[in-house]
């Protein structure tokens, strides 16, 4: 949240979208992976059709990821939205205590390991093959929600700079490739 704490660009009042999700560069993926995980985490991933949806989320950002996006791409129109700067000041001052209490288990581990160009590539591949397995055989009780927990874990590295937590959510895909290998075989 730091990131958005400088405040507007050249002294204007306002904020476009696009200016703050290239402050927050790379690190906007995480939100995007945790949201969406979270939802095959809850009843609400059961309901027929949300594990496709989100698999195509995925699948949009591991396609960034492997093609070297450093920050979420919108389109023009929607990137030159503004918001009031102190609208983004308020909410970042309002999140500091949830964000300070968070950073108590994340904060920035191994740094160099999330920023590497092989990590984003073999994010973007993990992320890419869930998606394609979500996609395609997410009917299976129980996959989707075994592949949100490696996703939930990534996102939250990616959030936090933490390559512990990163590294955990890239290891962490062996249980459902385990799960759905014996669904199958």
């Amino acid at each position: 949240m730091d990131d958005l704490s400088g405040g507007p660009v050249d002294g204007q009042d306002h904020i476009t979208l696009g200016e703050i999700l290239r402050r927050i560069g790379l690190r906007g993926f995480g939100p995007i992976l945790v949201i969406v995980s979270g939802l095959l985490l809850l009843p609400i991933g059961m309901i027929p059709g949300v594990p496709g949806a989100v698999a195509i989320v995925l699948g949009l950002v591991a396609i960034e990821l492997v093609s070297g996006g450093k920050a979420i791409r919108l389109p023009d129109r929607v990137a030159r939205l503004s918001l009031r700067a102190s609208l983004i000041s308020g909410t970042v001052a309002r999140s500091r205590p949830v964000t300070r209490a968070i950073g108590r288990l994340l904060r920035p581990r191994a740094v160099a390991f999330v920023t590497a160009r092989a990590t984003q590539v073999l994010t973007g591949l993990v992320l890419g093959t869930i998606a394609v397995v979500m996609f395609v055989v997410g009917f299976v009780p129980g996959l989707p929600f075994l592949l949100a927990v490696p996703v939930f874990l990534m996102g939250l590295g990616l959030t936090a700079r933490d390559g512990r937590v990163l590294a955990l959510g890239l290891c962490s895909i062996l249980a459902p490739a385990i799960y759905a290998a014996r669904a199958f075989l």
